[in-house]
């Protein structure tokens, strides 16, 4: 029973709720008693003992999406592979548009290979027409910032300041990170920067520090790609929200010989200081 709802992947009982089961779960023999006492309108319920475990996440299933599709035990099991569970992951913070393929890796936490399949236009287009499904989205976004916690981090971005980093370690909640800078005429691309006016003479690199509370998780691929709608990002609050120039009064910012790393230190000259 376990193994039919972790093939649901949904926050719900499917012994409640009328499941999608990915292949080739859907077609055992348990599976298929659940999905005719759904059809008969019966559902098993047991508040003193709640099993199976459902999934640890808050979000709106897609599964209400898949029900009419004749082909949604076959898409379901490409959902769980690119670790798409809930509505919520295929649309921006304020939920007025839908990701593209490549957005949307950003909210799975996972960059997966290959093209974008066809089955993916085709699951946006049913998102958009089932307008009873937009009123009970969850706001803000869950997936939209997702928090810094004690699970493997890679690339971290400051919203609010909008400065990507290379994690390189962490202190309790401090994490020290090399700066990384977009590129000025392809954005989605990141770079070294190779000189810092705050460095010392022998020190190739400058390096960050900040609170965990003012990074988010960010995609990128072996090519320095940012998988993320940059944008949505820099206009959605980190929940809870913090008090930015108070945390950098207490953590150290190095920046950058370029125009706009210049002018940040310009007008807030009290913020940083040397590593």
């Amino acid at each position: 029973l376990q193994q039919l709802q972790n093939s649901a992947t949904t926050n719900h009982l499917i012994l409640t709720y009328q499941p999608i089961l990915s292949l080739p779960e859907n077609k055992t023999t348990t599976a298929q008693i659940i999905l005719e006492l759904h059809k008969v309108q019966l559902t098993l319920h047991n508040d003193s003992n709640i099993w199976p475990i459902l999934m640890n996440q808050i979000g709106t299933s897609i599964n209400s999406i898949l029900y009419s599709n004749p082909k949604a035990s076959v898409i379901k099991g490409k959902l769980n592979t690119h670790h798409i569970y809930f509505i919520e992951q295929l649309t921006n913070s304020s939920h007025t548009q839908l990701l593209t393929w490549q957005e949307s890796h950003h909210n799975t936490q996972k960059i997966p290979r290959g093209r974008q399949p066809k089955w993916y236009n085709t699951l946006l287009n049913d998102i958009a027409a089932a307008e009873n499904i937009h009123n009970q989205l969850i706001q803000p976004n869950p997936f939209t910032i997702p928090p810094i916690n004690n699970q493997h981090i890679v690339w971290v971005y400051n919203p609010q300041l909008q400065v990507f980093g290379k994690f390189s370690k962490r202190k309790n909640q401090t994490i020290i990170f090399r700066y990384w800078k977009q590129l000025p005429n392809n954005p989605q691309r990141l770079t070294k920067c190779m000189g810092c006016i705050l460095s010392s003479p022998n020190q190739q690199c400058c390096y960050l520090k900040d609170s965990a509370q003012n990074l988010i998780h960010i995609q990128v691929d072996k090519k320095k790609y940012i998988y993320a709608n940059i944008k949505d990002l820099n206009t959605t609050p980190i929940q809870p929200c913090v008090n930015t120039t108070k945390q950098l009064q207490k953590h150290t910012f190095t920046m950058y010989k370029d125009q706009i790393s210049k002018n940040l230190m310009e007008a807030t000259p009290n913020l940083y200081q040397k590593l």
